[in-house]
């Protein structure tokens, strides 16, 4: 029976999701029934709790107010990009984050023959948002946007 609930636990961990959880340090019962272990620290949810009970600050939780500024902003862009693209504006913009390069992952790279070593071709270094995130800032750029159309 141990070996048994040791598989199904590396069963969960490999599922395990990336992303954002909707909840907060004061109201975690979402997250608790979604993963079904009351007691320990989630294997499916990337989420995990101190030894205090606390969720501990890694972990992706967003609250329903920063969720509502994230989705005003994403909709915003969404919007300016299908703009952009019904007007004709599709610009070659690759980029690079930590290791990973678009191009890599890009099944138009025969019709897009971008090359970095071409003069006016050059790639976006994206930097990592960090653990503190801005949900003002992000809402506010959201409301620049709009005003930009």
């Amino acid at each position: 029976d141990g070996l048994e609930q040791s598989d199904d636990i590396r069963y969960l961990e490999e599922l395990a999701l990336d992303g954002l959880c909707i909840g907060t340090d004061e109201d975690d019962s979402i997250i608790r029934k979604m993963d079904n272990t009351p007691d320990a620290s989630p294997k499916v949810l990337p989420v995990s709790y101190g030894k205090n009970g606390i969720i501990k600050s890694r972990s992706s939780i967003i609250s329903d107010e920063d969720y509502a500024k994230l989705s005003l902003f994403v909709k915003r862009r969404e919007e300016i990009i299908a703009k952009d693209i019904l007007s004709g504006k599709i610009e070659i913009s690759p980029y690079t984050y930590k290791q990973k390069n678009s191009c890599k992952y890009c099944s138009f790279k025969a019709v897009c023959r971008f090359d970095p070593y071409i003069k006016g071709f050059k790639m976006r270094f994206l930097k990592s948002p960090g653990r503190g995130n801005d949900w003002e800032g992000l809402a506010a750029k959201a409301g620049r946007q709009e005003e930009d159309q």
